[in-house]
């Protein structure tokens, strides 16, 4: 005959067991990867998809990739600043944005994204303010 808790653990157990499959399937519905963006509002919205994380299989990207990744999104963001708010403004009047997206570095993914942009359907990717 079992102990009570011989049976507690074998009932943890199987619940542990459950949580986890449920958990997974979860995971399993998710879109891999999870979408990252930076987003700088303006009048002109510029697109921008750059490698900011490294590749992995997994749901969520790899480690950032601070030599190649950060540096290209930061010039970018220096650009637009130094663009929109120079003392002759190149474009008087208008305000340059950016909605720029991280391809973790995964082609398939970063073309995807890229026609989603260029097709219109941005309000996929990310929300319009008009």
């Amino acid at each position: 005959m079992h102990s009570n808790n011989e049976l507690e653990f074998a009932a943890a157990l199987t619940e542990t067991h459950q949580q986890h499959h449920h958990l997974r399937h979860q995971h399993d519905e998710i879109p891999w990867p999870v979408k990252k963006e930076a987003v700088v509002e303006g009048d002109l919205i510029l697109g921008g998809l750059m490698m900011v994380h490294e590749r992995e299989d997994s749901i969520t990207c790899g480690p950032i990739m601070p030599q190649g990744g950060v540096q290209a999104l930061e010039t970018m963001l220096y650009t637009l600043d130094r663009l929109n708010y120079a003392e002759r403004p190149i474009l008087p009047g208008i305000l340059l944005g950016a909605h720029i997206l991280d391809d973790c570095d995964k082609d398939t993914y970063g073309l995807e994204m890229a026609v989603d942009f260029i097709k219109g359907k941005s309000d996929e990717i990310f929300s319009c303010l008009v």
